[in-house]
């Protein structure tokens, strides 16, 4: 007897990969989040360069409810790139997490590609500036991934803009 292979429209191949690669792959990477924290050994510790600022890693829910109960952050700053596939996911799961803890979230997406590039240096000093000038009144939590480029940037910003005061 010969097979004949199944016919397979445009829509169920896609339907197939996002049945059998995206959907198990958005469970495995929020799996990994919650549990193991991957890039764990590469990313930076937690960083208080000013009393109202912490800055460092991506953090899962554990830590934001940490962060708000130990250390009073009301406010988490997001610096990942919503057009990475991956940061995108990240942004999504930990918006949910604040909403959940009642804390403030917000996006300020920056590329960690050129992070020296004129335009993204006045957008991190205007960032910069504007947590500054609110002062204790606001405890805020400042992040990228790891904690290393993009929040490193941030914080180099912070420090100088509170030097010139």
């Amino acid at each position: 007897m010969i097979k004949v292979p199944a016919l397979r429209t445009p829509a169920m191949v896609g339907l197939g990969y996002i049945l059998g690669v995206i959907i198990p792959s958005a469970l495995l990477l929020s799996y990994l989040l919650q549990v193991a924290k991957p890039l764990g050994l590469f990313q930076e510790k937690v960083r208080e360069p000013l009393p109202w600022v912490i800055v460092g890693p991506y953090p899962i829910e554990r830590d934001l409810r940490r962060l708000r109960d130990v250390s009073g952050v009301e406010e988490v700053i997001s610096l990942l790139d919503p057009k990475l596939p991956f940061e995108a996911l990240l942004i999504a799961e930990e918006e949910k997490a604040a909403v959940r803890l009642g804390l403030k979230f917000r996006k300020e997406p920056f590329s960690y590609i050129n992070l020296k590039n004129p335009d993204t240096q006045e957008r991190l000093f205007r960032l910069a500036e504007e947590v500054y000038q609110r002062g204790p009144r606001v405890k805020v939590y400042v992040h990228c991934y790891l904690g290393r480029h993009r929040t490193k940037a941030f914080e180099e910003a912070l420090l100088t803009v509170a030097k010139r005061r």
